[in-house]
Parts: C-alpha cells; sequence; structure tokens
C-alpha cells in the first residue's frame, strides 16, 4: 500500500498557485530542495489545491521533507500536509482502544453498577440494564477517559467522597472538603491523600455513611473567663456603677410635697 501525503490549500476556492521556494529552518541551516538528478532547485511548485505525494517515491519525498519545515506550513497557515498512513493507523489505534473499553464496560458486574453510577455522573433512577448500555455508550465514544476513571486506583475513594456529601458526612465549604474540624483538602486529590494518611478517621466516616449518621455540630461551650484580667479602669468603673446603684442612682427620688 502505498504511503501518501495529500498537501491541501486550506482555501481551495481562492487556490490558484503557489511556489514553495528555498527557506531557512529554525535550527538556522538554509533548505533547498533538489532534483532527481541531485541537482538544486528553486522550489517547488503547486498548482493543484489538492496535491498528492507517495513518499515511497524518491523525489515525492525529498519535496514532503522540504516542506515539512517550510514557513507556508508552520507559518502561514493557509496550507497542510495530511499523512494518510498516519492518520490510517491512529484511527485503527482508537478502534482498538474503543473495542477494548467496550469489553471492559461489557464484562462489569450488576453489584458494580451502583457506585459507577456516582462515578461516571449518571442519573438515578436507571434499571441495571439501562445503566450499563450508557457505560458501553461512553467506552465506545471516549475510551481514553472511559478507561481512566474505570481504572484508577483510588476509585474506591472517589466515590466515596461523592457518597459522604449526599450523606452530609463530609461538607464541601467554599470547595474545601471539611468533616467537623477536619480539613481534608481544596481537590478531591487532597481529600483522598488525606482519607490515606488518617485510615481511623475514614473508618469512622465509612461507619456513619453505612448507619445513616451524620457528624454532630459542634455545641456552644461557656466561656471560661476566670483566668481573664481586667484593666484597673474597667474595675474603677464597674465600682462606681455599682456604688450608684447603692445611692439610688436608677431609683425614683420622693417628689417634693
Amino acid at each position: 500500500m502505498a504511503h501518501l501525503i495529500y498537501v491541501k490549500a486550506k482555501d481551495t476556492k481562492r487556490f490558484s498557485y503557489v511556489k514553495f521556494g528555498s527557506y531557512t529552518r529554525p535550527n538556522g541551516k538554509r533548505s533547498v530542495l533538489l532534483n532527481p538528478d541531485d541537482l538544486p532547485i528553486d522550489g517547488w511548485e503547486m498548482y493543484d489545491a489538492f496535491t498528492t505525494l507517495d513518499i515511497d517515491d524518491e523525489f515525492d519525498r525529498r519535496v514532503y521533507e522540504f516542506l515539512l519545515e517550510h514557513p507556508f506550513i508552520l507559518q502561514n497557515k493557509h496550507y497542510e500536509l495530511v499523512d494518510t498512513k498516519a492518520n490510517i493507523e491512529k484511527k485503527a489505534k482508537g478502534m482498538l482502544k474503543a473495542a477494548e473499553a467496550i469489553q471492559v464496560a461489557t464484562a462489569i458486574k450488576d453489584n458494580e453498577l451502583k457506585d459507577l453510577v456516582k462515578l461516571f455522573g449518571i442519573g438515578e433512577g436507571f434499571d441495571n440494564g439501562i445503566i450499563k448500555a450508557k457505560l458501553i455508550q461512553m467506552a465506545g465514544s471516549t475510551p481514553d477517559k472511559f478507561l481512566e476513571i474505570y481504572n484508577d486506583a483510588d476509585k474506591s475513594y472517589r466515590v466515596f467522597l461523592k457518597k459522604a456529601l449526599e450523606g452530609k458526612v463530609i461538607q464541601k465549604v467554599n470547595d474545601v472538603w471539611k468533616h467537623n474540624n477536619y480539613t481534608l483538602g481544596i481537590s478531591d486529590e487532597h481529600a483522598i491523600s488525606w482519607l490515606k494518611d488518617n485510615p481511623e478517621v475514614y473508618a469512622v466516616m465509612k461507619n456513619q455513611l453505612r448507619n445513616g449518621v451524620a457528624p454532630k455540630k459542634e455545641q456552644n461551650k461557656e466561656i471560661d473567663t476566670s483566668d481573664m484580667v481586667v484593666s484597673e479602669g474597667v474595675s474603677a468603673i464597674e465600682k462606681e456603677i455599682e456604688a450608684k446603684n447603692r445611692g439610688g442612682w436608677f431609683t425614683k427620688k420622693p417628689s417634693k410635697s
């Protein structure tokens, strides 16, 4: 099978002719096209908006290599090179990846589906058949993303965070994950790292979620003022007020008859 390269003008309607002349490469070296007799020529002319090069042919390969770093390709943006073999290989690779992802999605067990609904953001209320069909659809359309999410080593932690947020075991305040007095972090990754570093608290949180027990709010504690020092000025004012109260400062004086 021939290895074809397409040289395309992006605006085919306005194209009539272009000459790709000799140029200086980004590395500072001069690029000059050689003809089949190995003699330098002043460039390559293009008469059609869509021209095909077969790089299995020696001269066509020289033209292709000459055009690769040409300013009309890199900077002008009016022309492009399309590698058909690379496109076919890329498409084939994508098809193989999609097949792999669909195979994984098809093999998912029913007992996994409830967690995957939350992980993939599938709406609630669907039966298992519809959930599985949606997962297979995702696997086929975005296989790389599907496999990345499904094969994530921290998948169970991510599911827990979503469930714990819904169950009010964990709160998200101004995009910060919190549990009672604990601050878990400002991202899912930070929160997951915190859960790994604090397995005892994580176990308590899982138990709270399992039993439907939300974390208790902090009770207002009575302020201990025994160690507070009052300034002399404040003490003097308080004594003055106390003395005036004893003297009837706030009591009504008897009217004169």
